[in-house]
């Protein structure tokens, strides 16, 4: 404070502030997003089980993702799904299928490589996310190399429910998060998705500083007609406390975060082409060009072209593969709402204010 100037002899009264400014501004939507990466470590330092804050989606991938390689076409897939084709009897009304020549195949994933986490961070940063939090729990499992019956709850197995209540047990440490986010969670079993939604809500209620967002069992396939039974179940789930601090979102939401090229025929089978060959060129329909392409990737020759390039030349003569490869792509880019619901209300709190309400908000 700037002392007075004094020109005169007399009395003067010198105002001072009594208390500081009361109210300090803090980040409203800063959510702190719990599961399964490609890796965890940077520079040598391993960030599984450390909460560790980001501000944008390429430091995700710095710290989280594979490095990338020098060499093109030869960088690994931050995110590998594996599916099967399953062939039916008939026309399957489970999950999404194809129909190749007189045959109907289902396409089905291979659990244990189903994982949620990757896409949602991404789909956080395509809708205005900003600051965050991320625990990594562990790396990707290994594949079960079998796929699951079609309408079957998807259940990965290397989603495990200690994992994520440790990583989730980590955050009462952290008091900036104010959102708690974890996709991955939708991948355990029903009783175990319970479990974990009542100690996030327990969590908050206790440290009062986040809320969680909960994504609904039961909307990856969600039913237009059974659908009431996913909510029922879910009610159920949810317990009776800390009922006032969490949101739920149900079904899972058609997205576009992956793109054509991403996903190639590595991704069927497990990668064997073998089983691949017989229903993109069957027998009794041979095509020259299909099985030219197939028999330089089953027996690379000296000039062998990248996995990307052999997948466009598939794609350019097999009206089939492109088919399948569409529903995998599908399939992939069905994903829980609550990565999405972060970046809206992130979006929300940074253009209006958290006294405007975030709905009726495009994601």
């Amino acid at each position: 404070m700037a002392k007075p100037t004094l020109k005169t002899p007399g009395i003067y009264i010198v105002e001072k502030n009594a208390f500081p400014n009361s109210v300090a501004p803090v980040a409203t939507a800063v959510p702190a997003f719990i599961g399964y990466t490609p890796q965890a470590s940077y520079q040598g330092k391993s960030y599984t089980n450390v909460p560790k804050k980001i501000t944008s989606f390429a430091e995700f991938q710095r710290i989280y993702g594979y490095p990338e390689s020098v060499l093109k076409g030869s960088s690994p897939k931050q995110y590998n799904p594996a599916y099967y084709l399953v062939k039916q009897m008939n026309q399957s009304d489970k999950g999404n299928y194809e129909q190749i020549g007189d045959a109907y195949y289902s396409i089905v994933p291979d659990p244990g490589t189903i994982y949620y986490l990757y896409n949602s961070i991404k789909f956080f940063y395509q809708n205005g996310g900003g600051v965050a939090y991320i625990v990594s729990v562990g790396t990707y499992g290994r594949p079960r190399k079998k796929p699951i019956s079609p309408g079957e709850p998807l259940i990965n197995p290397n989603v495990r429910l200690r994992d994520l209540l440790i990583g989730l047990c980590l955050l009462k440490k952290e008091t900036e998060p104010t959102l708690y986010v974890c996709p991955d969670a939708a991948l355990l079993s029903v009783e175990d998705n319970g479990t974990f939604m009542q100690q996030m809500l327990v969590q908050n209620a206790d440290m009062q500083t986040a809320i969680s967002i909960i994504d609904v069992m039961g909307g990856r396939n969600a039913n237009p007609i059974s659908y009431t039974n996913d909510i029922k179940s879910f009610r159920k789930q949810t317990g009776k406390q800390g009922l006032s601090f969490g949101a739920a979102y149900y079904p899972f939401i058609g997205t576009s975060i992956m793109q054509e090229g991403e996903l190639d025929y590595t991704n069927l089978f497990g990668g064997d082409i073998k089983k691949l060959e017989p229903i993109l060129n069957p027998t009794d329909n041979p095509d020259q060009d299909i099985a030219a392409i197939l028999s330089d990737i089953k027996t690379p020759p000296p000039n062998a072209l990248t996995v990307s390039q052999y997948d466009a030349a598939l794609r350019n003569v097999s009206k089939t593969y492109q088919a399948i490869m569409k529903q995998v792509l599908a399939d992939v880019n069905s994903l829980p709402p609550s990565g999405a619901i972060a970046g809206v209300i992130t979006t929300n709190d940074n253009n209006y204010g958290v006294w405007h309400t975030p709905a009726n908000m495009s994601i």
